[in-house]
């Protein structure tokens, strides 16, 4: 099942990573990158996410990151995934590319990220206050 998030939105997202059936342990010391990309082909990144702001749970393989309005704020479609794990050693080991559904959000977003709707300020009823 993709993983699914809305045009503009930030929220956290957790994934955990696994090897056959099991949860797959993050080497202590390693470094977490995830990419995404439009087309597992493509030479640039769409967006992605440093070490410095993704959370781990070593043991487990879990990793939380969570993106910025700006960072989703892409065309609805789905992208390709990937997390690169770098050991201490200089070892590199990539999940398979899975997929990030991005879909149009509630709320439009405008070309910078930036809510789109607008609100009309109107006064409480016979009190002349907003």
């Amino acid at each position: 099942m993709p993983l699914k998030i809305y045009q503009g939105e930030s929220r956290p997202v957790n994934l955990c990573l696994t090897k056959g059936k099991a949860p797959y342990p993050i080497p202590a010391g390693a470094t977490i990158f995830i990419g995404v990309k439009r087309e597992v082909e493509d030479e640039f990144y769409t967006f992605f996410i440093m070490d410095a702001s993704i959370t781990k749970i070593e043991a487990k393989g879990i990793i939380t990151f969570t993106p910025t309005p700006a960072q989703t704020n892409q065309p609805p479609g789905v992208y390709a995934l990937q997390v690169s794990i770098t050991e201490a050693n200089g070892n590199i080991t990539k999940t398979e590319p899975d997929t990030l559904e991005i879909e149009q959000g509630p709320i439009p977003y405008g070309e910078e990220g930036e809510l789109a709707a607008t609100l009309k300020v109107i006064t409480a009823a016979g009190t002349g206050t907003a």
